[in-house]
């Protein structure tokens, strides 16, 4: 089965029906070659729980005669809303966090190297330990959507080379395409088999499995990325990381990275809630922000996009 058929199967399990359009969704923004879109936030469904149609597009140059390769990027789980005991879907769409708007430095640069890099908003299901398979389904329904012309982009239409599909997921995010790789039940939504290369962000280990001592394997080409301040993951990263043990996989450790500064909504000036540096969490002298060997925000983004770069320029060798 191709993938696309696949991704109309996570469709229907969607409650939207096979390959069905998508709901209303409007342009919000256009700056350079990123597009950002929304609509409803009970645009899609998983389970009982209401999705908002929100994500943000890195559109590449498109060939006059050919497909673009595909990036997916999940962010992780954070404050949903403004107000920390709102429940979702928040007070009003104005208190909702936008983490998905988070990781310009990489949808940016993947798009100048020829991907459509899609950032997804998961509010919904990223933070739910009862919604396992949610963000899978949720990564399936955009790859069809774009590449079957029925959302916001019909001129992205069988432009999409889905045999060259990217997944990337940072903290949260990170552990649900890592489950989905390794074939963790309920996990499911895109063949683990046809995903070309995986990049984990500081992925944090299963809600069920806070040590990692179930976690199965993959032999997908796997990047396992995060840095030696990380005060949130802290070691697990190291623990996903022991999973990919096919060809191609690597770990890179970054010195003086933590773990907010990878989305740019969770880190202190730009970001909104919550956005702290966690780095203050690890009792280690290294990691406190006038240390020599700390990394700023931006010096972290740009030394992560060009290992992310040199990365997937090995796998499409």
């Amino acid at each position: 089965m191709s993938r696309a058929a696949l991704a109309c199967v996570a469709a229907a399990a969607l409650a939207l029906g096979a390959c069905a359009a998508a709901p209303p969704t409007e342009v919000v923004a256009r700056e350079g070659s990123a597009v950002t879109f929304a609509g409803a936030v009970d645009g899609i469904h998983v389970g009982s729980t209401s999705n908002e149609i929100a994500a943000v597009a890195y559109i590449p140059t498109l060939p006059a005669d050919g497909r673009v390769p595909v990036a997916l990027i999940q962010h992780g789980g954070h404050t949903p809303c403004a107000t920390a005991e709102d429940p979702w879907p928040c007070a009003s769409p104005e208190e909702r966090t936008p983490s998905y708007l988070g990781y310009d430095w990489l949808g940016t640069r993947l798009a100048d190297e020829g991907y459509l890099a899609v950032s997804v908003s998961a509010n919904a299901t990223i933070g739910s330990s009862a919604d396992v398979d949610g963000e899978a389904k949720l990564l399936a329904w955009w790859l069809e959507t774009l590449d079957s012309g029925t959302g916001p982009l019909p001129d992205l239409a069988g432009r999409l080379d889905t045999d060259r599909l990217v997944l990337i997921g940072h903290s949260r995010g990170g552990d649900a395409v890592a489950q989905l790789l390794t074939g963790r039940p309920g996990a499911e939504g895109i063949d683990a088999e046809s995903v070309q290369a995986a990049v984990l962000l500081a992925p944090v280990l299963p809600v069920d499995d806070p040590t990692g001592v179930d976690l199965g394997t993959s032999a997908t080409p796997t990047l396992t990325l995060y840095g030696t301040c990380d005060g949130d993951a802290l070691d697990m990263p190291a623990v996903w990381a022991t999973a990919f043990t096919g060809a191609g996989s690597r770990t890179e450790v970054m010195t003086g990275a933590n773990h907010n500064y990878f989305n740019t909504q969770w880190t202190p000036g730009p970001g909104v809630v919550d956005a702290v540096d966690d780095a203050a969490q690890r009792d280690d002298a290294a990691c406190r922000a006038e240390s020599a060997t700390r990394l700023t925000a931006a010096e972290q983004q740009e030394e992560a996009g060009r290992i992310i770069s040199a990365f997937l320029a090995d796998v499409d060798a």
